[in-house]
């Protein structure tokens, strides 16, 4: 059954899309469906999607009020738009707007009134949770003074337009229309002083009053909306394993966090897991800069297996005041868990001996003014007591490491272990990785490594050109050295160092050249066309692991590759080694810098 239940998805999706997306712009004619009912909501699921309204004897003159309410999951869109209607006697119509939409999560309005300017104001946050919200606007034009509510909070300013024109300068009988939703996208004759994303969402139960008396309006038009908060959920719900569905209005999918399976309906149960060798991590794009949006309900997750005692697991900062950080780490084989909403930062401790080489989980779930954290089956509950409880961060989460010292974590070291069932929200990050999507990307300077394997070795990540380790030389006649190295270089220098012989100063190194690593002696460094060396192996720059070694010893010479090829010969000169070696380069210049990982490096 769930065999045929997968195949008939793309279908199903088909289906809905199609049932729901159907309507074009219509008036609206039958006078028994022009009145609008209080009791109406409406589902707007497309970018023409709109409602033309026109209340009746709505009078700009008189004290006005409008309420209504809405769910949506995006930061942005159009609430409604109220202006006047058009005239001929363009002198007695100012160029009066009123816009109430979001941006950014937030409550946004703009106030127009002819040349006497434009007034803004914001009020609430975190608007775009899906969850419902009460709307109240009113304005009375005898004192200028307008009133925005949504749901608890409220503000009352003065409009100084109003101030200097009493009364918008308009006959007592001048009448209007609003849109909410959008405008119809057939009227493309309207000025329009702001340009405002389209509502996707449900809004509804929209009343007009006029003081305290209600006033009936009429729908005159409307487009690509459904009567009714479409739910999705309760007719299509083909999530498996104890997924949860998640409405989108005009789809539907599945959040998968703790089932143990991912992928659209949860039903795979082979989960993403990526392993990270202390050089590579990953970022993820929770928004764009121009949609970052207030939080106060977020859930972090983390599924991770440890092979040192101290690591990043994520950090998210939001710079923009008030400043915000959200970060996990481990330290001593402790995690330490760090949050700020930007009234100070508390910090929590749990676990010992996470290093132990097994699973562990830890997930932070924000409610408010409520986090309560989990590491494996021990829990712990804070309340939050200031005024600020949501998360305002920046674009990019980091996933185990970060590119720079960041708030809140106890180190910068990076992840050595693996993960698995990394959650932003209802974001499974690792399978957005793997499916290649934008907002997800491995940082590292080899491709991801899926799945978990035993990192019983750290190397060390050269990045640069100019990246060099240097280090002491313990002899100046005997040079004992091994390395292995992954490249995908097609000519670079492993490891040089410069030398003394009877034609003066002149320099060692091993180079990797189309594939093939050669021991080079060049006794005048004046003179460099003059040399001596080695060379053995093949495709030793494919990203994979190899190891190359030079034994000199008293004028013997052994090259090995890959620990089982080798190839032995005399130089006939005497030369004296001079510090120090340098892994990863030239000692004077940075030319031919290696780029790749390097581990087990042996000098003796």
């Amino acid at each position: 059954m769930r065999w045929q239940v997968s195949i008939a998805w793309p279908w199903l999706l088909f289906w809905v899309a199609a049932a729901l997306h159907t309507t074009a712009a219509t008036f609206v004619t039958d006078n028994s469906s022009r009145l609008l009912n209080s009791s109406h909501v409406f589902t707007f699921l497309k970018e023409s999607s709109f409602l033309r309204i026109e209340p009746e004897s709505w009078f700009l003159q008189q004290p006005r009020v409008v309420s209504f309410r809405f769910k949506t999951e995006k930061p942005h869109g159009l609430l409604f738009y109220h202006r006047l209607y058009e005239t001929s006697e363009e002198d007695l119509v100012p160029t009066y707007e009123l816009y109430v939409l979001l941006e950014n999560g937030k409550l946004k309005i703009i106030h127009i009134l002819g040349a006497e300017g434009n007034e803004m104001f914001y009020v609430g946050k975190g608007l775009n949770q899906d969850k419902w919200h009460s709307v109240y606007v009113s304005a009375a034009s005898s004192t200028g003074e307008m009133t925005i509510g949504v749901d608890d909070e409220k503000i009352t300013v003065t409009l100084s337009s109003l101030a200097r024109k009493k009364n918008y300068g308009v006959p007592d009988d001048a009448m209007s229309y609003l849109y909410f939703g959008s405008i119809d996208p057939r009227n493309s004759s309207m000025d329009l002083h702001y340009n405002a994303d389209s509502f996707f969402g449900c809004m509804g139960n929209i009343v007009f009053r006029l003081g305290e008396r209600l006033v009936e309006a009429q729908l005159t038009a409307k487009g690509d909306v459904t009567l009714g908060c479409v739910d999705l959920c309760r007719k299509y719900d083909y999530c498996l394993n104890g997924g949860r569905c998640v409405n989108h209005y005009s789809y539907y999918g599945c959040d998968c966090f703790g089932t143990l399976y991912e992928d659209h309906m949860c039903g795979y149960d082979n989960l993403t897991t990526i392993t990270l060798r202390g050089s590579s991590y990953v970022t993820y794009r929770i928004y764009d800069w121009k949609d970052r949006v207030h939080s106060d309900v977020n859930r972090i997750s983390i599924l991770f297996r440890l092979y040192v005692p101290e690591v990043v697991l994520f950090s998210g900062n939001g710079e923009h005041e008030p400043k915000n950080h959200v970060a996990a780490s481990v330290k001593g084989g402790s995690l330490y868990f760090e949050l700020d909403f930007g009234d100070g930062a508390f910090q929590v401790k749990m676990g010992s001996a996470l290093h132990d080489e097994m699973w562990h989980n830890f997930t932070m779930i924000h409610n408010v003014n409520v986090v309560t954290l989990y590491l494996d089956r021990v829990h712990q509950t804070v309340r939050i007591n200031g005024t600020h409880h949501h998360l305002h961060l920046d674009p990019d989460f980091y996933i185990g490491g970060v590119p720079q010292p960041t708030k809140g974590l106890v180190t910068d070291l990076m992840t050595v272990g693996c993960i698995k069932e990394v959650y932003f929200n209802r974001d499974n990050i690792l399978q957005s990785l793997r499916k290649g999507q934008p907002h997800a990307i491995y940082r590292g300077v080899f491709p991801v490594e899926y799945g978990c394997a035993l990192v019983d070795t750290i190397p060390l990540t050269f990045p640069f050109a100019e990246s060099r380790l240097k280090l002491n030389l313990p002899s100046n006649r005997r040079l004992d050295i091994s390395v292995d190295f992954k490249t995908h270089q097609n000519e670079t220098v492993i490891a040089s160092s410069l030398l003394r012989t009877e034609k003066g100063q002149g320099f060692w190194e091993i180079r990797l050249k189309k594939g093939t690593a050669i021991f080079t002696i060049v006794p005048d460094e004046l003179n460099p066309s003059h040399y001596w060396f080695l060379s053995k192996g093949k495709q030793l720059t494919d990203g994979q692991w190899h190891q190359v070694g030079v034994v000199f010893d008293n004028g013997n010479v052994e090259l090995t590759i890959d620990y089982t090829r080798k190839l032995k010969d005399t130089y006939p000169r005497p030369l004296e080694f001079i510090g120090p070696l340098v892994i990863g380069g030239f000692p004077r210049e940075h030319v031919m810098g290696f780029i790749g990982c390097i581990r087990d490096i042996y000098v003796a």
